[in-house]
Formats: structure tokens, C-alpha cells, sequence
């Protein structure tokens, strides 16, 4: 797969393939011409649509001539009625598959005035093993780096095992973590107050051999940012690295990064000696959604696909309010949380392109439900 977010890929990044000589592979297939409208290219289309989307996604790309897997040159499509080619390549995938696949983006990159590639994204599947349907058609197929291949009944049987395991697999992790933060086990002792803790889990990174390396530019990666809204200190850890701020000599805010993409955030509601245990809800929205942006943003750069499972949990919770900066009235009765911790329902992005806010809200409401005020996003926007 191309290292690039799909919106940024321009035709420098096509030739860096030929250039590099970059070989196909579990995540990358070239293909000369887009398929006809013979029954046998359509299944053709479809076998390596769902082999990538079985496997650990990646991109199909259209318009570029191999020998052997390497791409030798770039050759192009026809760039006209673009539209009707994407609409015409999606709807087969949706007739075609079963189940659906719902991860997939298309980009034409210009190559010349009459020619374009195009490139076709497919992230790690939620609800895979997909099977081609087509015009009677039964079979399922996965990749390799020799290229598709059908599965046999043994990997059939551990690929539907597999999709119904990883969400549990997650949820162990999730509770995990949290009973290590809870019990001052974390990568770095952050101080005494009550957590919000976010986690952001690619599936991909519970199914690949998936490794982010940390060099010194990634040491100083600002996608990676505390929920504090920066940080000051990065280093290498056992597990990845981590980045964190701290406050008066204590740490108030730190970001793990896993090296299989897994991300961490936790951040201390911290109030000065003597003072009430409050927060502002309007404030705490506005970091997590802005650093979720940014989280994501940097997987996706990484080759991290969407589906990403979404965690907000909050620890040493008992004793504090959650007011409003805005809402008088809420604020006068903020309710004092009566819970030690809890974890609110998990939010599922099955693309990159997810409309945060209108996935978050929903959640946001919850939120303020668990500190006794009513749900303040109003159905409209969510």
C-alpha cells in the first residue's frame, strides 16, 4: 500500500513505485486495464477486491504495467466518465460480495492530460470473510504476496473464528489497560487525580504483523500529542514510545504508542489544593475530538486502515463534578460523580472519512448522562 493518506497521493508517489521498484504484495496490486463487462472480468475485479479486504487491505491500482509484480510502467487509464467508473466498480462490489464490503475509496491521480490511474483503497475488513457472488460464483479468497488465492475449509474456519474473537480480544485489552492505570502501573506514573483515558485500537492492529518504527522524526511527531493539546517530552519505551507534558514536576498528560498502533492517551483532571473537583465538559469534548482527528489522521499515514474501536473511560473518577462553560444551569447542578470509573460505549469508524462529530455526540451525551446533567447534542447533529 501506498505510505499516503488517499487525498494526498499525487503522481509522484506513482512513480516512486516504478523508481523503487516496489514489488506487489499482500497490500498492493497493479493492474494494466480497468475490468470489462464480461461476467469473467467482473469476477476477476471482485476476487482481488475481497482478497485484499480478507487479508489486511490495501491498494489496488489501476493503470499501471507489471512484469512479475514489479511495476515497469505507467501506462494510464482514460480519464473520462470517471464518476460512472467509480459508480459502476462500487455497485459491483455491492452486488457482487457477500457480505458487503463497506471500506472502499477510489482516486483518480492525473498522469496526463487524457489519462489518469486510479487507485482503489480497501482497509482490513470488520465483518470479513467476504465471498464472490457473482453470477453464481462461491468462493473466498485472500492474498499473499504471490497474489490471491482461494481459502481452503481450515482457513475459512479460522478466518470466521478470527472476526468473531477480535472484538472481545479489544475489549480484554481495554479492561486490561485500565486496571494497570488504575493500580499506578502505567508507562509513566501520572499524578494523583482523576483520568479521562482514550484509546484508540486499529483493528488491523489485532490481525497484521503490523510494527511502527520510532525514529527521531516520529519521536517528534505532533500527531501523536497528549490530550493536554501538546507535549513536551518523547522517548522509547519497551512497548513503542511515548510522549507526555507534565505540571509542576508531575505528569499530567501522557500518549502510548504501541508499536503495533494501538494508541493510549490519558490525561489527569487535576484541580489546585482546596478547590472544588471540577471540569469543564465543553473543554474535555473539544480535546478529545481534536486529538482523535489527529490520532487517526497519523494511523491512516501509517497504513493503519480503518475499522479503529474508540474507548473513553474515565478513572478515580468519585467526587468530581462536570460542569459547563457555556450552560449556566448545568453547571448549578452538576451532580458529583458517586462512580470510582467507568467506560463509556465503544464508537466503531469503519472508515477514515467517519464524521467525528456526528459519531462522537452520541457518545458525548452519554457522557454528560454519567455526570447527572441532560444530553446537550441535540439528534439534528448526531
Amino acid at each position: 500500500m501506498i505510505p499516503q493518506a488517499l487525498d494526498k497521493i499525487t503522481i509522484a508517489d506513482i512513480q516512486n513505485l516504478l523508481d523503487q521498484k516496489v514489488v506487489e504484495s499482500k497490500t498492493l496490486e497493479y493492474k494494466r486495464e480497468l475490468p470489462g463487462g464480461k461476467d469473467q472480468d467482473c469476477i476477476h475485479f471482485l476476487k482481488a477486491v475481497s482478497a485484499i479486504a480478507n487479508t489486511d487491505g490495501g491498494d489496488l491500482i489501476y493503470g499501471i504495467k507489471s512484469d512479475n509484480g514489479i511495476p515497469i510502467e505507467i501506462q494510464g487509464i482514460p480519464s473520462i466518465d470517471e464518476d460512472k467508473v467509480k459508480l459502476r466498480l462500487s455497485q459491483l462490489c455491492q452486488s457482487g460480495l457477500a457480505p458487503r464490503v463497506t471500506k472502499l475509496e477510489m482516486k483518480y491521480v492525473p498522469i496526463s492530460r487524457d489519462n489518469s490511474v486510479l487507485i482503489i483503497r480497501l482497509g482490513k475488513s470488520l465483518n470479513s470473510p467476504h465471498r464472490v457472488i457473482h453470477s453464481g460464483h462461491n468462493n473466498f479468497y485472500a492474498r499473499n504476496s504471490a497474489g490471491s488465492y482461494p481459502l481452503d475449509v481450515n482457513e475459512l474456519r479460522d478466518a470466521f473464528k478470527l472476526s468473531g474473537d477480535i472484538p472481545e480480544r479489544i475489549r480484554a485489552f481495554i479492561i486490561n489497560r485500565l486496571i494497570q492505570i488504575d493500580s499506578n502501573q502505567a508507562p509513566l506514573p501520572i499524578m494523583e487525580a482523576g483520568k479521562v483515558v482514550m484509546h484508540v485500537v486499529p483493528l488491523a492492529s489485532f490481525t497484521d504483523k503490523n510494527s511502527i518504527i520510532f525514529n527521531f522524526q516520529e519521536l517528534h511527531n505532533p500527531g501523536f500529542h497528549t490530550l493536554s493539546g501538546s507535549f513536551n517530552f518523547s522517548l522509547r519505551n519497551l512497548e513503542g514510545a511515548i510522549y507526555y507534558d507534565q505540571y509542576d514536576g508531575q505528569i499530567e498528560a501522557y500518549t502510548q504508542v504501541f508499536r503495533n498502533g494501538i494508541i493510549e492517551s490519558a490525561y489527569a483532571l487535576r484541580v489546585q489544593e482546596g478547590e472544588t473537583l471540577n471540569f469543564n465538559g465543553e473543554y474535555l469534548e473539544q480535546k478529545i475530538q481534536q486529538s482523535l482527528i489527529n490520532y487517526l489522521d497519523t494511523l491512516y499515514k501509517y497504513g493503519l486502515l480503518a475499522p479503529y474501536y474508540i474507548f473513553i473511560s474515565f478513572i478515580d473518577i468519585k467526587g468530581y463534578k462536570m460542569t459547563s462553560q457555556t450552560r449556566y444551569l448545568l453547571s448549578r447542578r452538576a451532580a458529583t460523580q458517586n462512580r470510582l470509573g467507568f467506560t463509556l460505549p465503544e464508537l466503531v469508524l469503519d472508515t477514515h472519512n467517519f464524521d467525528l462529530k456526528q459519531g462522537l455526540n452520541p457518545i458525548f451525551n452519554l457522557m454528560w448522562n454519567a455526570f447527572g446533567h441532560p444530553a446537550i447534542h441535540s439528534e439534528e447533529n448526531t
